[in-house]
């Protein structure tokens, strides 16, 4: 579902509101693994049941002490028509996971296929939608999707350098809202990520696209900035520091109303420069926001910025690392800054992840980003509306989006906030984090 493999989860590109290459990192921490979904894709209900690890050695190179009691839960793949769906859920879940060096223990999983039948009104587990991007038409609502979610965190031994231990976080009570299906399926869209998240699944409750509770695409984005092409970071991991550069890319502002209204960045999309790191190539790295990323509080007096609040800045990295397809998503753990005052823009912000290498040692990353724009011009206004990247297949997507000409229209979705990510509905407050049993 989310992982490619173990080797290919260590060559990771590891960044955030833009982005970064780092190779030989990866798995732990706020970068989720993923490949292209084709369009055939089939939902999957998968019920699994294994003993995760409790703590792990000084090193991190295996588990010391595995769970008592298995780790029972439910959770949404995809997988091929045909396919077998048991042991699709099988390799998704008891599979070694990408930035570990061990697996689990006693790992049993099985699978149903629930993709809606042919012409079913409302969807509920829709293939596109849930597996696979929809189409961005002006014409259409954004879906209204409920799910849940499961992850565990590490909590760093004294050492810094393996997991003293690991706790159990999910959602108190599903969660719903409008969201553009338009750049990731709703799968990926609501996989957890965070500081420190391993083993993130989650539940896929429903997808209702072109819902009628949600708004139409486009309508609400009243602004469009060119970002300014040049260095915009650099990620420094032990002792390696490499600097990450802008070639294209642009944001549609709008305003989130939740009840009070607030200027947001409904559509950000940046384009990177490809980058070789100790003999990698990583190439095409195109940069989207997962939910609109809205500011918050009283902007400043003399210059108008704003806050955003740790985890609004949620953001999706597709691109090519020797060749193969990768896909990432992550958030920020700190607070960022946001000025879109005056028609021009600029975001900026710390990024510090906590990742796994190939030795199995947890190492910190960081990164300052800081990424500016200017209002666009009439042609590139009409270029980030008119074509969309998503109407070719993901895994090319990332491979023609290198240009203005691959850049997407402006949609509105429902935002999140907090610690899940998440803006719950009126009785939904909060989410629950527990010991491992």
């Amino acid at each position: 579902m989310r992982m490619m493999s173990a080797n290919s989860g260590r060559i990771a590109l590891a960044t955030l509101g833009v982005s970064v290459a780092l190779i030989g990192l990866g798995g732990c921490g706020q970068v989720t693994t993923n490949t292209g979904r084709p369009t055939t894709d089939r939902v999957l209900l998968c019920n699994v049941s294994r003993n995760e690890c409790q703590a792990e050695s000084s090193d991190g190179s295996t588990c010391q002490t595995f769970s008592g009691t298995p780790a029972v839960f439910t959770a949404t793949a995809c997988g091929p028509k045909g396919g077998d769906p048991a042991g699709i859920c099988h390799s998704t879940f008891c599979n070694t996971p990408a930035g570990a060096k061990y697996g689990y223990t006693n790992c049993t999983a099985t699978g149903t296929d629930i993709t809606d039948a042919p012409g079913l009104t409302p969807s509920v587990n829709p293939e596109i939608g849930v597996c696979s991007v929809t189409s961005a038409d002006n014409a259409q609502r954004t879906a209204f999707v409920t799910y849940n979610q499961r992850s565990r965190t590490c909590v760093l031994a004294a050492n810094n350098i393996s997991c003293a231990s690991f706790n159990v976080v999910t959602l108190e009570s599903d969660a719903s809202g409008c969201q553009d299906l338009s750049n990731l399926p709703a799968i990926d869209a609501n996989q957890p990520n965070g500081k420190s998240v391993r083993d993130a699944s989650d539940i896929i409750k429903s997808v209702v696209v072109n819902s009628p509770q949600c708004p139409l695409y486009g309508s609400t984005s009243n602004a469009t900035s060119a970002l300014t092409a040049g260095n915009i970071g650099t990620v420094t991991a032990a002792g390696t520091s490499t600097p990450v550069s802008l070639t294209s890319g642009f944001a549609t502002i709008g305003t989130f109303c939740d009840p009070v209204c607030t200027p947001s960045i409904d559509r950000f999309q940046a384009n990177l420069g490809n980058v070789t790191v100790s003999g990698n190539q990583v190439q095409n790295v195109v940069v989207r926001n997962v939910n609109p990323i809205v500011l918050t509080g009283a902007p400043d007096p003399d210059s108008g910025a704003q806050t955003v609040p740790a985890g609004n800045v949620s953001l999706a990295l597709q691109g090519l690392v020797n060749g193969v397809p990768s896909f990432f998503v992550t958030s920020n753990s700190d607070p960022w800054i946001a000025n879109l005052t005056g028609g021009n823009f600029s975001l900026r912000g710390p990024l510090n992840l906590q990742v796994t290498d190939a030795n199995g040692h947890q190492v910190a990353v960081s990164m300052n980003v800081n990424v500016a724009g200017t209002p666009a011009t009439a042609q590139q206004q009409h270029v980030a509306s008119a074509v969309a990247g998503h109407e070719v297949p993901r895994e090319q997507a990332a491979q023609r989006a290198g240009t203005a000409g691959d850049q997407d229209r402006a949609v509105r979705v429902q935002g999140r906030s907090g610690r899940c990510r998440v803006r719950l509905q009126p009785d939904q407050t909060r989410c629950v984090q527990e010991a491992v049993p």
